[in-house]
């Protein structure tokens, strides 16, 4: 997709800016020495082989109902690379469970970027890392020093399935091959940063996304309809640029959390961290009608940060949103912004009760127990629901799954045993069953004694029971971000 000048800037200095909530950045070596990466070794090493694999074998059974595809997004860079690597530089690679009568297959695919495929032909790793200082002469030249590896998350809509970046064009992927089509640019209208986490309505089958500005006091918020057809993005004005990784839909509205994380050039010009998390502001969440026909209403709360938000929904004049807050941003930045602060700074499970008749905003820890990725019944995007499921634990990832119960405050966990970690679940409705937690959580868990991997099928309405199936697959999966379920494929 063609890109302006002004694109390229704001884009790459965006990708500089990314952390993952439960890693602290890798302090950079001298450049002299070839540096060492924890995330190139265990299970965040890359797997470059590309793997199809028929009839799995499977302990346990599985579910009648269980009939589709589970998808999860990640980096995996193709090459050795040669700056100071960070786990989010990695190519994206997407891993892929095909349930069919009982029965399971496997592949995982590349997803072919412009940059993996200009790095293919090459031989050899062309662009630099987050943890690597940009070339500014390719930066204000407009090129983009950073490559778009769409490697963060997938979205299902319109029969369509996309790779997602923070800050570049969604890629689309063909089912259930996993290859890569192409860029996602809906006609060649989509000319804005696309997040990484957007909203499909599931009452009028829309798709919300946005895209921030980090130079700019603006967010871009945009609609696909039902039928996947563009609709032109409305600008949403904030009092400053802010990074915003996700954000909330509800049936009228759409929340976007000005965290104060603020992006400044002028730092950069100084030898300092273009983004700076300053304590001393608010985050400010805007309130923006869905069908742009009203003014947004702006609601302060205070100082913090959230990589990912769980859900929102009206109650007469009341929004409420719940997602995993931290104190502030964590970890050290890019460029060389640095956290000094030494007090604790885990990410809770929180909520925020905004009322739009007082334009009073209210806020509360609903537990204090580090949690992270939240998922919920996604046909209840935007819609009240009583039940979340977030990763928690210590070691290498993950060592279970935790379902809280936000109507009782009461939580369960599903652990996955001594040496053995996972990551996000995803919900998998059940067709024949009755109740939000009527379903399966989905999760690639590693053993790290076995060095393998499984997609572990679990009863979300009990937590607390032994795996519903086991799906035992012929390659290490490495840690990644995000997936999704898409039935009937």
């Amino acid at each position: 997709m063609p890109r302006s000048r002004r694109h390229f800037l704001v884009e790459s200095a965006a990708a500089a800016a990314l952390l993952h909530p439960g890693l602290s950045l890798l302090a950079a070596d001298s450049p002299k020495k070839k540096p060492v990466s924890p995330f190139l070794e265990g299970n965040f090493a890359p797997v470059r082989e590309e793997f199809t694999e028929e009839n799995l074998k499977v302990t346990g059974t599985l579910p009648k109902g269980l009939e589709g595809m589970f998808v999860r997004n990640g980096p995996n860079p193709q090459f050795d690379p040669v700056g100071n690597h960070h786990w989010f530089d990695g190519d994206g690679m997407v891993h892929g469970v095909r349930l069919r009568d009982g029965k399971a297959s496997y592949r995982n695919r590349f997803v072919r970027t412009a940059g993996y495929t200009e790095e293919k032909k090459a031989g050899k790793p062309l662009y630099g890392g987050i943890l690597d200082t940009p070339d500014m002469k390719k930066l204000f030249a407009g090129e983009n020093p950073f490559k778009n590896p769409a490697n963060t998350a997938l979205v299902y809509h319109h029969d369509k399935l996309l790779a997602l970046w923070e800050v570049g064009e969604p890629y689309e992927l063909k089912l259930p091959s996993l290859e890569t089509v192409g860029p996602a640019t809906f006609g060649g209208k989509l000319k804005q940063p696309f997040t990484a986490h957007p909203k499909v309505d599931p009452v009028t089958g829309e798709m919300l996304y946005f895209g921030y500005v980090p130079n700019q006091p603006l967010v871009l918020f945009g609609t696909l309809n039902k039928k996947g057809e563009w609709q032109k993005p409305l600008p949403v004005k904030l009092e400053k640029p802010a990074m915003i990784h996700d954000f909330v839909v509800t049936k009228n509205y759409a929340l976007f959390p000005a965290w104060p994380e603020t992006f400044d050039l002028k730092r950069l010009a100084k030898g300092e961290s273009p983004w700076f998390f300053d304590k001393q502001q608010p985050t400010r969440w805007v309130v923006v009608p869905r069908a742009g026909d009203g003014k947004p209403k702006t609601f302060e709360a205070k100082t913090a940060f959230a990589f990912h938000l769980l859900n929102a929904w009206e109650s007469g004049d009341e929004i409420t949103v719940v997602g995993c807050r931290y104190p502030r941003f964590p970890g050290a930045l890019t460029f060389g912004e640095k956290d000094d602060d030494k007090t604790p700074n885990a990410a809770v499970p929180y909520q925020w009760t905004l009322n739009l008749k007082t334009d009073k905003l209210t806020e509360t820890p609903l537990h204090d127990f580090a949690a992270e990725f939240p998922r919920h019944n996604d046909t209840l995007v935007g819609q009240a629901v009583r039940y979340g499921y977030v990763g928690v634990g210590e070691g290498d990832f993950f060592d279970g799954l935790r379902k809280l119960d936000l109507k009782t405050g009461k939580f369960s966990d599903h652990t996955y045993g001594k040496g053995r970690f996972g990551g996000e679940g995803v919900f998998v409705p059940n067709p024949d069953g009755k109740g939000e937690d009527a379903g399966w959580l989905l999760t690639f868990v590693y053993d790290n004694a076995a060095d393998k991997s499984e997609l572990v099928v679990m009863d979300a309405a009990d937590m607390t029971a032994k795996p519903v199936a086991r799906v035992h697959l012929p390659t290490r999966v490495p840690y990644g971000f995000h997936g999704a379920w898409v039935s009937g494929v």
